[in-house]
């Protein structure tokens, strides 16, 4: 039989997963709560209110009612999981499950990629195991391409899918060890994997892209469920070679593109795109944009200052703003960004560490928004 080791009240532990080297962070944004990291992307913390875990910025991924299982074999972690599980999936709610290792949620990683074969494995019989003895219960199972698919994503936020769903997960850290996790959630109130297809694994490749700073901005917009449209105009600071320009101009905006370095050519050609070869950070528009896009290469306060500037003056409707660290440490910016955003507590302003961000965070608003929060 598998040793099966629970970490504190099962109701009381949750298990975040984050970038590796990003966990520090993380537990900074916990002070309330006992915290630790339990290997490179993992944080496991106690007595955390599920209504701040969407508030996470370093957070991409979180595991209620967490629980450490280790055995010797790939056959009995998948046979630990069916055990676990099943009580629960016989409430008979549909439900959902994924095995993965931790760094599924960063770009660029490879410090778990010899358990990758091994994570195929335990998804492979705990398949088998589910669908032999549990037919009843497998039939319940809703998989990553119908939870992915627009039709099935607007039938679970409206209600009509279900009023809750049933969500699995494990995450392998060695080879004989993972944390797992099943809980009962409401998908209207979440957008975390495995509910759907994860974010950025959404986004397709553009050839036409002039720099990977594009996808950062394709990442936002699918956060935000929400991207400008041909009526809207965009100021983007710090705009060359021009990634963001091109996220605005493909979907017809019209872009003033700010930065005294060049554009790529087919940008700068484009004709809903303006080019103003001034500094971005005194630039101000002749009337309000409908969105602010920045990404600049600046210290932190700096950037930071401009989109004070501009939320002060009332210079944009919306906005993506990159904050580059640059050395600095991230939890020490967090204080000042709530103190800048403080104000604005009617825009619904969120602030994340991307999938696409590396040594940055990205804060973004769309000020349209039904459900204005502050996220910091």
């Amino acid at each position: 039989m598998p040793c099966l080791e629970r970490i504190s009240k099962m109701n009381d532990s949750i298990v975040f997963g984050c970038a590796q080297g990003w966990e520090d962070s993380l537990i900074a944004e916990l002070p309330k709560a006992a915290a630790q990291c339990l290997a490179p992307g993992l944080v496991l913390a106690h007595k955390i209110n599920s209504s701040s875990w969407d508030n996470l910025i370093f957070a991409r991924e979180w595991m209620p009612e967490a629980q450490l299982i280790q055995a010797d074999s790939a056959n009995k972690l998948a046979s630990a999981c069916v055990d676990l599980w099943t009580p629960k999936l016989r409430q008979g709610l549909p439900w959902t499950w994924r095995w993965q290792t931790p760094d599924s949620w960063e770009e660029k990683a490879d410090y778990y990629k010899n358990l990758a074969s091994r994570v195929r494995l335990i998804q492979r019989i705990f398949q088998e195991q589910m669908r032999s003895f549990f037919p009843g219960l497998w039939k319940k199972h809703l998989g990553a391409e119908k939870l992915s698919n627009d039709k099935s994503q607007n039938a679970m936020h409206s209600g009509y899918l279900s009023d809750c769903i049933i969500v699995a997960q494990g995450v392998l850290i060695d080879k004989d060890k993972a944390w797992v996790s099943i809980s009962t959630s409401k998908p209207q109130n979440t957008h975390k994997p495995p509910f759907f297809k994860p974010l950025w694994q959404q986004i397709h490749a553009d050839q036409q892209a002039p720099c990977r700073s594009y996808y950062k901005l394709e990442e936002v917009w699918l956060e935000l469920g929400q991207a400008p449209t041909e009526q809207d105009t965009c100021v983007d600071l710090g705009a060359a070679p021009g990634g963001w320009t091109w996220s605005a101009l493909k979907r017809g905006s019209k872009v003033i593109a700010v930065d005294a370095a060049a554009l790529a050519p087919h940008i700068q050609k484009h004709r809903n795109c303006t080019h103003c070869i001034e500094n971005g950070y005194t630039f101000t528009p002749q009337q309000p944009a409908d969105w602010l896009l920045c990404d600049i290469i600046a210290r932190p306060l700096a950037s930071l200052g401009i989109l004070e500037r501009w939320l002060a003056q009332g210079l944009c409707h919306n906005f993506v703003v990159a904050i580059k660290f640059r050395g600095k440490d991230p939890s020490s910016l967090l204080p000042k960004i709530a103190e800048v955003l403080k104000p604005y507590q009617h825009l619904n302003i969120r602030v994340r560490h991307l999938y696409y961000n590396h040594n940055e965070i990205t804060i973004f608003s769309n000020a349209q928004s039904s459900n204005a929060k502050i996220s910091v």
